[in-house]
């Protein structure tokens, strides 16, 4: 698999600097918004297929055209369950005697 040569998720998949990309054979890759499009393909991924990635996260891919894309284009979307415990859980037990904690506010 190629290392991405470009890096860039402040352009949120610009098209233009996609183009450049492809216009001289460099990987890249983008951070995708969440429109309203993304989230309803994110919404229809579905809970199987998912292969492991490591470290707890699982990896999907998809072509997907958003506007103003000419083409369609390999996205790869990343998940791992959300940590619910609590931050005071995590810590180990001499960090609750060193710290004190502010509770209730």
């Amino acid at each position: 698999m190629p290392v991405a040569r470009n890096c860039c998720a402040a352009s949120y998949g610009n098209e233009q600097n996609m183009l450049g990309a492809e216009r001289h054979g460099q990987s890249y890759l983008f951070k995708l918004r969440q429109t309203t499009k993304v989230q309803a393909l994110i919404r229809g991924l579905g809970a199987s297929s998912w292969m492991d990635a490591g470290d707890g996260w699982q990896v999907k891919e998809q072509l997907l055209k958003l506007l103003g894309w000419s083409a369609y284009r390999r996205c790869i979307f990343l998940r791992r369950p959300a940590d619910r415990t609590p931050r005071r859980a995590r810590l180990p037990a001499e960090a609750h005697q060193e710290f004190a904690f502010v509770e209730g506010v």
